[in-house]
């Protein structure tokens, strides 16, 4: 966020990067007291129930700033002056959740592990329960929605430079987007608390916090030095090795479990052999397989990219065979026109003695 500030002071996403510095300093003091803590006492310090209130609502300096730059990127304005309503209901949101944490009678850590009264309480908690927890979740959901959505407005609307800039956050929210779902479907499934120590939940909570991490560098890449990069290639490599991994993997699994049931069908045990002829088949299947991906990825997701390749290994072909100098210029601009789509397109022979 700094970086983009020096750069681009009056860019307010720079500004919205920062915000989320505020959380993790706020996190520090609230855990300096809180945390650990299993019984609270019986007649909590000021401090004690600020740090408590605090605990549980740091999280709205996170996300908050990232729906605000969903909306402002990269610009720093919102698409069109319709857009600026979400702004405001975005900040009406942030601070209904503070107000409805801060006045209910009684307060509880972000782990909701205990709780105590809150001497300036005045919501009740069946209520807060609702607000907090269901209501203004919900809404909370719906705007990160509508805040997305923009990303495709301004992509549809915006120039070239715009386009390039939102390709390398679209690419990186929907890589967060997929492995936040795995890591929140695991949570409910396993039961598992966010946080916990648990193996499990670590490894699954794991690539998506580093996701989520990765977002201000891609953020920054995006506004400053995108022209750097093909950002259509990282995006076509992450999806063919995407697909290519979960392939090999599928088949790796398959493979073992069915050569092992055939080794003990046969033998009466279990076999090595199975893991050994599995290896085997992914390096072999590796080469082919990617190839195919690549190919399917390719005529799917980026056509005009696949039919100009197609377009040049035929040019390719016929050259080879063509001896008409003639024909062969024809065919130059021919697919030259037909890859590049120029305003107009000339070649200039010179003929030598």
């Amino acid at each position: 966020g700094a970086l983009v500030i020096t750069r681009q002071p009056r860019n307010t996403v720079g500004w919205l990067m920062i915000a989320p510095a505020l959380e993790t300093f706020l996190k520090t003091f609230s855990m300096s007291i809180v945390g650990g803590v299993d019984v609270p006492p019986t007649e909590p310090s000021i401090i004690f129930l600020l740090a408590i209130w605090v605990d549980r609502i740091t999280w709205v300096f996170s996300v908050f700033p990232l729906l605000l730059i969903l909306l402002l990127f990269p610009t720093g304005r919102p698409p069109t002056q319709r857009w600026n309503r979400l702004v405001f209901a975005l900040a009406g949101l942030q601070i209904s959740l503070v107000l409805v944490v801060g006045f209910g009678q009684s307060l509880l850590p972000f782990d909701e592990t205990w709780r105590v009264a809150n001497p300036i309480g005045v919501i009740p908690d069946a209520w807060v329960d609702v607000l907090y927890s269901t209501l203004l979740q919900v809404v909370l959901g719906v705007l990160a929605l509508l805040s997305a959505r923009s990303l495709f407005v301004r992509y549809t609307q915006g120039s070239l430079v715009e386009k390039l800039q939102i390709k390398w956050i679209a690419s990186a929210s929907a890589i967060f987007g997929a492995l936040y779902l795995v890591t929140v479907l695991t949570v409910v499934t396993t039961g598992l608390r966010w946080g916990s120590a648990d193996p499990v939940a670590l490894a699954v909570q794991l690539p998506s916090v580093l996701t989520l991490n990765a977002l201000p560098v891609v953020i920054a890449v995006a506004i400053l030095r995108y022209r750097l990069f093909d950002i259509d290639i990282i995006i076509r490599r992450t999806l063919v090795y995407t697909v290519l991994t979960l392939t090999l993997g599928a088949t790796y699994l398959v493979g073992v479990v069915a050569l092992q049931a055939l080794f003990v069908r046969l033998t009466g045990q279990e076999s090595a052999l199975a893991v050994v002829a599995s290896t085997l088949t992914i390096a072999a299947l590796f080469g082919p397989l990617r190839r195919r991906v690549q190919a399917v990825i390719d005529r799917r997701f980026f056509r005009r990219k696949y039919d100009a390749q197609q377009v040049l290994e035929q040019f390719a072909l016929r050259a080879q065979q063509q001896v008409d100098l003639d024909v062969l210029s024809a065919d130059v601009v021919g697919v030259v026109q037909e890859t590049l789509e120029p305003e107009g397109a000339q070649l200039w022979l010179v003929r030598r003695s």
